[in-house]
């Protein structure tokens, strides 16, 4: 497999010279741009037909990509935030002053693991 890649500045102007030890051939500046295909396929040339791939180049391309949600992730992300909640609770409950004494927390528990 032979993959190929650019550092694309869109509104950025990139002079002929290299730059950051890369070639000027591997930029795609503003002017490039304007017909970003185009450049991409002059750079690269026509490269072999894959029309299979046809489709998920243009989703990626127009960020349509098929994603699945991670429960895990969501799950210790939000057990996270929950413990990072408690604590501010646990640190500022005790300086509030309340006349009467009673003061009513309405909260979810936490489940400690």
């Amino acid at each position: 497999m032979r993959l190929q890649h650019f550092l694309v500045l869109p509104h950025q102007r990139v002079g002929d010279e290299e730059r950051a030890a890369w070639p000027r051939e591997r930029f795609l500046d503003r002017d490039d741009c304007a017909d970003l295909a185009g450049a991409v396929q002059r750079r690269l040339g026509r490269g072999v037909p894959a029309p299979d791939l046809h489709d998920r180049v243009c989703a990626f391309m127009c960020n349509r990509q098929t994603a699945l949600v991670d429960v895990g992730g969501v799950a210790r992300r939000l057990q996270g935030v929950t413990q990072r909640i408690a604590g501010g609770l646990a640190e500022w409950v005790p300086r509030i002053h309340a006349p009467s004494g009673v003061l009513r927390v309405t909260a979810t528990a936490e489940y400690a693991t």
